[in-house]
């Protein structure tokens, strides 16, 4: 049996926001644990944020990419959109960098 990265079953969703290039997959996966009978959205995302700044030798501005994949798992319903899917995750480990330093 074939297995399927998440990223080639469905076809992502692809907007820009602050700088950021956001390509994020949803797909949802039932009765695939012993600990959870229920349906899980799985929600993959990669991200990459351009940031401009100056380069401390030369003075001039440089561009510097940064990425970032992530993977979550959420018993969110399939009507909130990805984009408030991305909100709420963002959200939340917000709270858990600030609060419990």
């Amino acid at each position: 049996m074939k297995q399927y990265h998440l990223s080639e079953i469905t076809a992502p969703l692809v907007y820009e926001e602050k700088n950021t290039i956001y390509r994020i997959w949803d797909n949802t996966i039932s009765n695939q644990w012993d600990f959870c009978k229920s349906t899980v959205r799985v929600v993959k995302s990669d991200k990459t944020k351009t940031v401009k700044h100056h380069a401390a030798k030369s003075g001039k501005r440089e561009i510097q990419e940064g990425m970032a994949d992530l993977l979550q798992f959420t018993n969110l319903p399939s009507v909130v959109s990805l984009k408030n899917v991305m909100s709420i995750c963002h959200a939340r480990w917000q709270i858990e960098n600030e609060c419990y330093r």
